[in-house]
């Protein structure tokens, strides 16, 4: 109490140090804190109000995620530790920008609290007439401040892979597909691409190495001026090394197979080579590893000097998750929802922590259960990109990661096996994301686990306990259980 009877008094102090001072004084304080953090967020001295910033995400880490679409949260979510916590801090926004001259500045600078963005929108939107933020409320849009992206779609030229991975989620994904897209609509997939402003080109499948026509799908990302991001196991052989060159190869990630790079020198030295002839290429590389219930630092410790080694700085990685036809091995986070202190947060800690000693970079490519990892290492990962928030499919209008296949029909994220029509079919990308945007609605309107039903983060959009298309291959599970032999 005597440390908030004194930050408070520092608060009002006309020097600009002290009052720095008091918003430090506030970061272990309880609940009461919170409308003075906030309301310093409008304080005229930028040093204090981003020192303010920081002590929030400090207090609320979960913030500096951006959340997917909020949902009303029920009484049952409000009873767990973040339930109480966004009560407190949701609270304490509306009363600083209803009573708080600073208002409309309160509100401007919580737009680079992602995580806040929701919360503000609709406590903006309640402000009665004549209040000081009320006119600013009225030109307020929660999404006018985000940094344009440039358009892009994934294209899965095949199915076909020289590699079986245990953990693979795209399974017998090539079923009902021809092995190799043509030519001709190849040719076509770019041009109807290039009509919509596309601009970069992400390769997927299956292995994309083992494309029969590469080297033409490189010729014509270039001759439209398109980046081409290539995810793939490395072991391609020298005359596909030859043709992987930017441009139009603008990224290349690099599937570092534990179960082969251990046990195969071959595997081991064709990918090591072929990963150092793009690095010194100039290219932009980094390698993608995933954590199965398996791994361990005897696994993963190995890629990390591999990484040090050849100077690659970034590690991409995620959980292995359930493919949609249920035939992978798959790390059950379901096991994990609401257990910190469990595998997933000792894995986690342990990975991020080895990370660190090698000097890489982690980047955490598909969501996973926040309420599995203590406040502490949710902090402790929070640097850099190590964790994310709620699958991001659904922005960019449903198109973010819209999918070519083989044949030209489309699914709405490569691992989301929701069969559509052509490409060709839909006048532009927008009536492409409009046509899948009710199955990903329904997939992050269902629940991961019961436990999510009482979870403030699921309701706000921060989390949806897994990768999306874990949710649908999940869900399809349960389906065939249900109806029994056919």
């Amino acid at each position: 109490m005597l440390r908030l009877e004194l930050a408070t008094a520092c608060l009002q102090d006309p020097n600009e140090r002290t009052r720095k001072v008091g918003v430090t004084l506030l970061a272990e304080e309880g609940p009461e804190a919170d409308y003075l953090l906030v309301q310093s967020m409008g304080d005229p001295s930028s040093d204090v109000w981003q020192t303010a910033r920081s002590v929030l995400l400090h207090r609320y880490p979960w913030l500096v995620l951006e959340p997917s679409s909020g949902r009303p949260v029920p009484a049952s979510a409000l009873e767990g530790p973040y339930g109480t916590a966004w009560s407190s801090l949701r609270q304490a926004i509306g009363r600083a920008v209803r009573e708080c001259e600073r208002g409309p500045q309160i509100a401007t600078r919580l737009r680079t609290v992602p995580g806040a963005v929701p919360d503000l929108t609709e406590e903006l939107q309640q402000l009665p007439q004549g209040a000081p933020a009320r006119e600013w409320a009225d030109e307020f849009h929660p999404d006018d401040s985000a940094t344009p992206r440039s358009r892009q779609i994934m294209l899965a030229p095949t199915y076909r892979c020289n590699l079986a991975c245990s953990y693979c989620y795209a399974k017998n994904f090539g079923n009902g597909f021809p092995p190799d897209m043509s030519l001709q609509d190849m040719a076509s997939a770019f041009a109807w691409a290039a009509a919509q402003d596309v601009s970069h080109i992400v390769l997927c499948g299956g292995e994309p190495t083992v494309y029969a026509h590469l080297g033409r799908l490189f010729e014509m990302a270039r001759a439209h001026g398109m980046i081409v991001h290539l995810t793939t196991n490395c072991l391609y052989a020298l005359a596909i090394r030859q043709l992987i060159i930017d441009p139009p190869v603008g990224e290349l990630v690099a599937h570092y197979d534990q179960e082969r790079m251990q046990s195969d020198e071959t595997v081991a030295g064709t990918f090591t080579a072929n990963l150092r002839a793009a690095r010194d290429g100039g290219m932009d590389v980094m390698i993608r590893y995933t954590l199965t219930g398996k791994s361990g630092p005897a696994e993963w410790q190995p890629m990390m000097d591999l990484a040090r080694r050849l100077a690659v700085g970034r590690i991409n990685y995620a959980l292995a998750f359930c493919g949609s036809e249920g035939l992978n091995a798959y790390f059950r986070c379901r096991d994990a929802v609401g257990a910190p202190g469990g595998q997933l947060e000792n894995m986690l800690t342990a990975f991020s922590a080895d990370a660190a000693r090698w000097g890489l970079r982690l980047y955490l490519c598909k969501p996973f259960p926040l309420c599995a990892l203590n406040i502490g290492t949710f902090r402790s990962m929070l640097g850099g990109e190590a964790i994310r928030s709620a699958c991001a499919v659904f922005r960019d209008d449903f198109t973010r990661n819209l999918t070519i296949n083989p044949d030209l029909s489309t699914f709405p994220c490569n691992g989301i096996a929701i069969r559509g029509p052509k490409i060709t079919e839909f006048s532009n990308l927008a009536d492409a994301g409009r046509h899948h945007a009710q199955a990903i609605r329904g997939l992050i309107l269902r629940p991961f686990d019961e436990d999510c039903r009482r979870c403030v983060l699921w309701y706000r959009g921060f989390c949806q306990g897994a990768c999306l298309a874990e949710h649908y291959g999940m869900a399809r599970e349960e389906k065939k259980r249900r109806e029994g032999p056919s």
